[in-house]
């Protein structure tokens, strides 16, 4: 029986169909490499936040320069950078960290907040370092306005506002100001004490947003809190409460991951130990538990019996 003899012509179909089947992996091949980069990216950055929050910041920085070098142009490894500087003093390295986060980003507020803060920590003025980021971006221009507001230099806040376009937010900012000028203006004399009557609360001040806000959370229309306290944080960004409101409304219209956003920006935003504590961790236990992540909802069922 004669022996089957492969031609020339079976052999180049076989070598093609081998080449074939390399390159129809390649894709794959490719796929499971990006998802590998981006796993051991979130396993670094996730690792250093848990180690910042220990303080344990040495760690904390060098997990983060790892991140950096797979992305090296990401502007949020350059703000935690520059947070993890600020809170173990090194504020030069801080300062150049949280600059070139805020060039990349200007209109990102906690950026802002980060380099304000540690230009506040150097006793340096913002106009030493305007120079060097893009100061002419209207959405910084609105954010430092809004910094200066939370900190009550009013003076600044209006020159910030100066020459911006009409914006929503700027009217509302600049109606803060005006708020905020004429209580400055007042009659420091005008009551020795106030005993015998209740003080007036300024329209548009952070009083009278948490007073209507509580109205609004016992009529419980939640459309309405949310809308309000979306536009109070807009006016004031560092107070937790509001932060509170929000993840209050997100919560009970089932917007589960927005209102876990929220008050996780609350909890992060307390100072120290009050009422409010509670309700952001009594809200998280709840948002948590919805979304069936039951070991965060136990881990803040418990610091809200410890009252932490």
């Amino acid at each position: 029986m004669a022996k089957f003899k492969p031609t020339y012509g079976l052999l180049t179909l076989a070598i093609l169909c081998l080449f074939a089947r390399v390159n129809a992996q390649e894709p794959a091949s490719s796929e499971i490499y990006t998802e590998a980069y981006t796993d051991r990216f979130q396993e670094l950055f996730f690792e250093a936040l848990k180690e910042k929050g220990i303080e344990n910041y040495d760690r904390a920085r060098a997990l983060l320069l790892q991140c950096k070098q797979l992305e090296e142009d990401n502007p949020v490894i350059d703000h935690e950078l520059a947070k993890v500087m600020l809170l173990s003093g090194e504020l030069a390295a801080a300062e150049a960290y949280a600059i070139t986060a805020l060039k990349a980003a200007p209109e990102e507020y906690w950026y802002l907040n980060t380099l304000m803060e540690i230009l506040s920590r150097e006793y340096r003025d913002f106009e030493l370092i305007r120079a060097v980021i893009p100061s002419d971006s209207p959405k910084l221009k609105m954010n430092l306005a809004s910094w200066y507001l939370d900190h009550g230099q009013i003076q600044k806040a209006e020159t910030a506002l100066n020459g911006l376009p009409g914006s929503p937010r700027t009217r509302l900012l600049k109606a803060r100001l005006n708020q905020l000028s004429k209580a400055a203006n007042t009659d420091k004399n005008a009551a020795a004490t106030t005993e015998d009557k209740e003080a007036e609360i300024p329209e548009g001040s952070v009083e009278d947003y948490r007073l209507r806000l509580e109205i609004i959370e016992r009529e419980q229309n939640w459309a309405k809190l949310l809308d309000l306290s979306t536009e109070a944080i807009e006016l004031f960004p560092l107070q937790p409460y509001f932060y509170y409101q929000q993840g209050r409304a997100y919560l009970e219209q089932k917007d589960i991951d927005s209102s876990i956003s929220s008050l996780l920006m609350g909890e992060e935003l307390l100072i120290a130990p009050s009422d409010l504590n509670a309700l952001i961790y009594q809200a998280l236990s709840k948002a948590y538990s919805l979304k069936g992540n039951m070991e965060k909802a136990t881990y803040y069922s418990n610091k809200l019996k410890e009252g932490l």
